[in-house]
């Protein structure tokens, strides 16, 4: 059923897993919704059904508000290829679905919002004309559901529409494109293109992701949408600030996913506490070194007492911050650019990083204002980034105005590109 609200601006977000439903690719929507409920805007949010069995988002509660409207529609995606078993039926069944999505799908077949569009189209349409929706954003990835929802303004000219990349598409290291042979990264190719050419502004979290689509759009002619950057954001409502009680040693916290292709810098961190292991072993054993993650397959940390690692938390993990010295943050190559949610809602809690990463956006915006320290190639300064952490070094700009990175002040900045 349709609930109609009578006053304010009315929005309609599409985001295939909004919470409840679990997983992170909820939060960047969760956090807007939110924010634009108590700003006064009806906010019509259409997601897909959460899969039967798993854990609720930890930003659930973020959106329970009564200007907040969550419509959910069934999945088309076949559960047993999206989320994988591993007994005999399932495995058997995984194999006839890969088999009948590579026959129906012309681009990648690992993306789950295929099959979704007629239903996802027909529930817009209806909220469209009966609310008198002028603004539509979607979310992706899923990428397919952004190119179902570019259709909706072929018929609706008249539509403000919104399109939020959250990562690379093209060139993501997930969803099957690595592997992609000519023809199918031709589709995912035609897709995109038809995205870029009906939207009118693209946004992205990252001022790299924002120059490669709008290059690639201007590569493909036809009209072109406005580009942004909206960064991620910290909100102020998280922040917990606590009188730090330790007495002793240098608590470092890291919290969130392990990211795929991680194990050359978590072999970097391993090294750098065996050497200072060797070199200094009461400084070692003052480590205390704590990573919440539910994703760690990688066991390069295993063997190191002052490392505990430990299930995800979810909020809770800003206790933990604001009991620690200092902060690690773990980028893999391809993310080097990524000023992530996590990035900011650290800076927020006001603890120096120490960042292991390639060369790249994140080290040079932590390098210049004065954030926290870049352990080197080799690993040998972390014993010298310890001590500095201990003593509180200059290095570290507890004053950095973060006020720009809040969610009201991002979210005012999404706001502009509203008609």
């Amino acid at each position: 059923m349709i609930r109609t609200m009578a006053s304010g601006k009315k929005i309609l977000i599409f985001n295939y897993d909004f919470p409840p439903n679990s997983g992170i690719g909820g939060r960047r929507w969760a956090k807007f919704a939110r924010q634009l409920a108590m700003d006064g805007y009806i906010v019509h949010v259409i997601k897909a059904d959460a899969v039967f069995g798993e854990d609720q988002s930890y930003w659930s509660e973020d959106v329970k508000h009564p200007n907040i409207i969550v419509h959910s529609l069934p999945r088309a995606y076949p559960v047993l290829f999206s989320h994988p078993k591993k007994d005999i039926w399932s495995r058997i069944m995984y194999r006839w679905y890969r088999r009948k999505l590579e026959r129906s799908e012309k681009g990648t077949i690992y993306d789950i919002s295929i099959g979704w569009g007629q239903r996802l189209c027909d529930l817009a349409t209806t909220l469209i004309s009966e609310e008198k929706i002028k603004n539509i954003c979607a979310t992706g990835a899923p990428w397919r559901m952004l190119y179902d929802v570019a259709t909706l303004k072929e018929k609706h000219q008249d539509l403000r529409l919104i399109i939020d990349y959250r990562d690379p598409w093209l060139n993501a290291r997930n969803y099957g494109m690595p592997g992609l042979d000519g023809s199918r990264r031709k589709e995912e190719e035609r897709k995109q293109t038809h995205i870029l050419q009906h939207a009118d502004v693209v946004i992205t979290p990252y001022q790299y992701l924002t120059e490669e689509l709008h290059e690639y759009s201007s590569q493909q002619g036809g009209p072109q949408p406005q580009f942004e950057v909206v960064t991620h954001c910290y909100d102020p409502s998280d922040i917990v600030r606590l009188e730090n009680k330790k007495t002793s040693g240098i608590r470092i916290v890291y919290g969130g996913d392990l990211y795929t292709g991680i194990h050359r810098e978590l072999q970097l961190l391993s090294r750098a506490l065996q050497k200072i292991r060797e070199q200094d072993l009461a400084t070692f054993e003052s480590i205390d070194l704590r990573i919440f993650t539910n994703k760690h397959e990688d066991r390069t940390l295993s063997d190191l007492s002052c490392v505990k690692i430990m299930a995800g938390i979810g909020k809770k993990i800003f206790q933990e911050l604001s009991d620690a010295d200092a902060s690690l943050i773990i980028l893999p190559v391809h993310k080097k650019d990524d000023r992530t949610t996590k990035f900011f809602e650290i800076m927020a809690c006001r603890k120096p990083f120490i960042v292991i990463s390639e060369e790249g956006e994140v080290t040079k915006f932590v390098r210049d204002n004065h954030l926290g320290y870049i352990l080197n190639r080799e690993g040998s300064n972390l014993a010298e980034i310890i001590d500095a952490i201990r003593h509180g070094s200059s290095s570290f700009d507890s004053s950095f105005p973060i006020e720009q990175y809040s969610l009201p002040a991002v979210t005012t900045q999404l706001k502009k590109f509203f008609v």
